[in-house]
């Protein structure tokens, strides 16, 4: 999937709004890259610096055009693991 976008469309003549609707931009990594399909997912680290202390979350993005999709047991390996224990 590549970033979020509102597409508009308008009449050339008239210059008037005809549609608006939301979209997808032709960024993904499958989009961007030759050897993405090799790629089965992207694991995304994000670190929260509260006032009463450190805050992780992790999200795992599947590619869905990929040639190595993950099955149950990887993808359940991948959510057990935790970067704070390296």
């Amino acid at each position: 999937m590549g970033q979020h976008q509102i597409t508009i469309v308008t009449d050339k003549k008239t210059r008037e709004v005809v549609d608006t609707f939301e979209s997808r931009k032709n960024n993904s990594l499958v989009d961007d890259n030759l050897y993405a399909s090799m790629i089965s997912a992207i694991i995304v680290y994000k670190r929260f610096i509260r006032p009463w202390g450190i805050e992780f979350k992790k999200e795992i993005i599947l590619n869905k055009k990929t040639d190595f999709p993950l099955d149950t047991k990887e993808y359940k390996a991948l959510m057990r693991f935790d970067l704070r224990k390296i």
